[in-house]
């Protein structure tokens, strides 16, 4: 029996060589086409588009890998048969396509912090979190767009994998500055901000705040992440972010 990779979400009209219901699961995020055989005692030869599947066993679940252009045995725990899997992200940082920053910086009182992040002009788009841990209270915005007057001090963005070779195509850097006026001189940032918020209860009380939704940065755009300290203390920043090229 040929069938064609299914387009659809489920396709349950499919039955190997014994009858036997088999379902074809596509994944339009990843672009991937997943297949799985009725739970019932057995084996079977499964034949698709792209060649035969020897050994369809209960209960296994098989991927169909457009890179080496084969159905494979998807990774199951053996005492439940839960497939074992990881999620995007995670997939980003062991292709060697995920990205982190990281530091500590000691703010005076009314001193300001201010990273700045540029995008690149292609389609190869930034999904970023950021986390914001400080010793004491600290204000926080997160702006879309503003002018870079003074280049400030490059940051390096190391690769999650630390195997791999690949660069991140975002250009980072950061100015610390002793009030909000002097660092509206070294960055013009607009009269709106994306997000803004407050990290600790109150003056010496730290705290800390992170984004757990990723935030898609916008090709050919400057982002400025700017804190002020409202009470002096130790500030840690982090951000981390994969790169992927959006399918249009």
């Amino acid at each position: 029996m040929a069938v064609k990779q299914g387009r659809r979400a489920e396709e349950n009209a499919l039955r190997d060589q014994t009858s036997v219901p088999v379902n074809l699961l596509y994944n339009e995020t990843n672009d991937k086409t997943m297949m799985q055989r009725a739970s019932i005692t057995g084996a079977a030869n499964v034949e698709v588009e792209g060649g035969v599947i020897d050994e369809v066993t209960q209960g296994n679940a098989y991927i169909w890998n457009g890179d080496s252009g084969q159905w494979e045995k998807m990774a199951a725990d053996g005492p439940t048969n839960a497939l074992r899997t990881i999620d995007y992200a995670h997939h980003e940082e062991h292709s060697g396509s995920a990205y982190f920053i990281s530091d500590v910086v000691d703010l005076a009182l009314n001193n300001v912090l201010d990273i700045i992040i540029v995008t690149p002009d292609t389609l190869k788009w930034a999904h970023m979190l950021a986390g914001l841990f400080t010793e004491s209270e600290t204000e926080w915005w997160t702006y879309e767009g503003g002018t870079i007057n003074n280049a400030g001090t490059a940051i390096t963005a190391y690769n999650h994998n630390r195997n791999s070779t690949n660069t991140s195509g975002l250009t980072i850097s950061y100015h610390t500055n002793t009030s909000l006026s002097n660092a509206n001189i070294d960055t013009t940032v607009p009269a709106s901000h994306l997000e803004h918020g407050i990290v600790g209860s109150g003056r010496g009380t730290g705290g800390g705040d992170r984004n757990d939704s990723e935030l898609i940065l916008k090709q050919n755009t400057t982002y400025v992440f700017r804190a002020i300290a409202n009470a002096a203390g130790y500030m840690n920043w982090r951000f981390n972010w994969y790169e992927h090229t959006n399918i249009t």
